[in-house]
């Protein structure tokens, strides 16, 4: 049976929802294309964190992977293949924090090496020939984008979470009526997409 591989941050983990193995969007998503759902969304996750994610699971050949990409200002730091060293996060309250966004981040920095990573991930999950869509929280992130040409889906979560179109969840983030909508926004470009490639 194929299965819905979905990566991100706490968007993409459903934090925001009562209860994540159902109402976050790759579990609505899941449903609507029929398949098992593995969630690999993590909380705070950096892009690198992503990556690391995606090298790190065991992929199936049927498998279809979803990567809501997160913000570029983010970054972890790995002691071990299952242990963050640190996490560096614009809102963390840390002197270690602040040394490292006032010292070593740049805006540059942090949208040049997210870029590379989208690449690298996407050409890692291209020599398995998997299935792969790639997404933005939001649409000035396309830029994360530009090392891969026109392969990503131009759907935004911020179309149904910034703009207030669905009320907030918990912790502020996008509740079940915004991750069901955000799923099946998704659904349709999957579902046209395929009618496509069958043509």
């Amino acid at each position: 049976m194929s299965r819905l591989i979905a990566f991100g941050c706490s968007h993409t983990e459903g934090e925001g929802v009562q209860d994540p193995s159902t109402q976050s969007w790759p579990a609505y998503l899941a449903r609507y294309l029929g398949v098992e759902c593995v969630n690999l969304g993590k909380g705070g996750a950096s892009n690198k964190f992503i990556q690391h994610a995606v090298h790190t699971f065991n992929f199936q050949p049927d498998d279809i992977v979803v990567i809501l990409w997160t913000y570029p200002v983010r970054f972890n730091i790995f002691k071990s293949p299952t242990e963050l060293l640190c996490s560096m996060l614009p809102m963390k309250r840390s002197r270690l924090n602040s040394i490292w966004y006032e010292n070593f981040y740049t805006d540059y920095n942090a949208s040049f090496e997210s870029k590379v990573i989208v690449h690298q991930v996407n050409s890692f999950l291209k020599e398995k020939y998997l299935t792969v869509y790639n997404l933005a929280i939001e649409e000035r992130h396309t830029n994360l984008f530009e090392l891969i040409g026109s392969n990503y889906v131009n759907i935004y979560f911020s179309s149904c979470f910034n703009d207030k179109k669905y009320p907030l969840g918990l912790n502020s983030h996008a509740g079940s009526d915004c991750n069901k909508d955000y799923a099946k926004q998704i659904y349709k470009h999957i579902y046209r997409h395929g009618q496509e490639e069958d043509k």
